[in-house]
């Protein structure tokens, strides 16, 4: 159970949900790991592995706006299936 409350099972979750909720929901997670990667018990039980990955400032960036995108058309979606009702999506 504490397991579930930690960054690790964040990333495990989201990458369950990888085809739900997107790439840019998965990378926005990889690149705020970065800041707690250090904290990590694999990292801490490596000795201190760096983090795998780099992203620039404008990739950052551009992971932040497709993950508002994303957010926007999912709140569009679900007021579609709002005022569809019971015919949502078969109809």
């Amino acid at each position: 159970m504490a397991f579930q409350e930690t960054p690790s099972f964040d990333l495990l979750l989201i990458a369950q949900n990888l085809l739900v909720d997107g790439e840019a929901a998965y990378l926005a997670q990889v690149v705020e790991v970065e800041e707690t990667w250090a904290e990590l018990p694999g990292v801490c039980a490596c000795g201190g592995a760096p983090f795998p990955f780099r992203f620039s400032d404008k990739e950052k960036a551009k992971t932040e706006a497709n993950v508002n995108r994303a957010l926007r058309r999912m709140e569009a979606m679900h007021g579609v299936k709002k005022s569809i009702g019971e015919l949502f999506p078969e109809r």
